[in-house]
């Protein structure tokens, strides 16, 4: 744009604002079998979050151990960690 230019005259393209988030409930009853939990998805490119037990999923906490899950993939991506099958017993 050159100076004293209007935006109308303009030819650049201004950047798209993101929609607004979209909220869809899901129905996870039969994967938490009596657990007390949520889960919640979120889909960029659509700018969509997918809830199941919104209201457990709007109340703060404290993650846990899931850095456990992207640093155990990032091993196995660098080859610092070798797959093996192994059965174990959990008991939640």
């Amino acid at each position: 744009m050159e100076p004293g230019q209007s935006i109308k005259e303009s030819e650049e393209s201004l950047p798209l604002l993101s929609p607004a988030p979209q909220y869809k409930i899901l129905d996870l009853k039969t994967y938490f079998d009596g657990i007390n939990g949520g889960a919640v998805f979120f889909r960029p490119t659509g700018n969509e979050y997918f809830l199941y037990n919104e209201i457990l999923c709007d109340q703060p906490s404290s993650p846990c151990s899931t850095f456990k899950i992207v640093s155990s993939l990032i091993g196995l991506h660098e080859g610092e960690i070798v797959p093996r099958c192994i059965g174990t017993d959990f008991s939640g």
